[in-house]
């Protein structure tokens, strides 16, 4: 699943906060370079640095791949279209020999929220989270 950086910087900022009450309180994925990410003082950069070693992980695990190895979706389609997004993980599987059977019909999805917008930044974050994501992804 591919998503906005930025926006998986400030999800995982929220998660923070929202489930442990702290934006110091280490959630989500842990990169191979963890040691070093939990030695950054600042949360904010350290959840910034957790997500750029992800991606530099993610990239350096796909690029030596067949791209017809790999399914990639981007958030949005997900928010939008989950079904369509259903039909083509099915369909890639099927592509590569594994056993798929389609129902008729895809279960219903509730209306997901799409969070990459400026609504669901913390305004108490969120110039330290530009400055320190602007730092990590030129």
């Amino acid at each position: 699943i591919r998503r906005d950086p930025y926006f998986v910087c400030n999800s995982i900022l929220n998660a923070r906060i929202d489930r442990y009450g702290d934006v110091g309180t280490f959630f989500s994925h842990r990169p191979r370079a963890i040691e070093a990410i939990l030695a950054i003082a600042d949360p904010v950069e350290q959840v910034v640095q957790q997500v750029r070693a992800i991606v530099d992980e993610i990239d350096a695990t796909v690029a030596p791949m067949d791209p017809a190895d790999v399914l990639s979706v981007e958030y949005p389609d997900i928010i939008g279209a989950p079904q369509a997004v259903m039909r083509r993980f099915a369909a890639f599987l099927a592509g590569h020999g594994a056993p798929v059977e389609m129902r008729a019909a895809l279960p219903d999805f509730p209306q997901l929220r799409n969070r990459n917008t400026a609504a669901f930044v913390r305004p108490e974050l969120k110039e330290r989270l530009d400055a320190a994501f602007a730092e990590a992804f030129r």
